[in-house]
């Protein structure tokens, strides 16, 4: 998984923001399970504020995360990669209001998952751009609006 620590809500104090993935050898722990991924954000002295959970076995979540977005605050998105290895699925993209965490728009990538070549998302830094790499190496630009710029 991946960990961040970032001031979602502006107060100084940065939040824990992270990811899990689900290999589904039937591990569970406060209230998770690795038969499913989450999205799971603490704040600085580790109590809970948010788990949604969003993918099934064998699936894995992805956080990213921009410094500054829409009026100052960051971007915020999950991708998650869901199903079987070497299956079409959708996999969710979402962008989500930092000041509520919810879920302000999904996209769904219908792409095949090739195992060990998973498609990557990457923010780049200080640009409301996600950049998401196929496993056919078509490159997809997406704005923070998740609506496509070029592909």
């Amino acid at each position: 998984g991946n960990i961040r620590a970032i001031d979602l809500d502006k107060d100084e104090s940065p939040e824990i923001i992270f990811n899990t993935s689900a290999p589904g050898n039937g591990n569970q722990i406060n209230g998770t399970d690795d038969f499913h991924s989450y999205f799971i954000v603490l704040n600085n002295k580790g109590k809970l504020l948010f788990k949604k959970e969003l993918g099934g076995e064998a699936g894995s979540t992805v956080v990213l995360t921009s410094e500054t977005g829409i009026n100052n605050y960051p971007d915020l998105f999950t991708f998650t990669y869901s199903g079987a290895i070497s299956s079409y699925k959708n996999h969710p993209l979402i962008r989500w209001d930092v000041s509520n965490l919810k879920n302000i728009k999904t996209i769904n990538i219908n792409t095949q998952i090739y195992s060990f070549y998973w498609p990557k998302v990457e923010l780049f830094k200080m640009s409301p751009h996600l950049f998401l790499i196929s496993p056919d190496t078509t490159i997809y630009i997406l704005n923070s609006d998740l609506s496509i710029a070029k592909k």
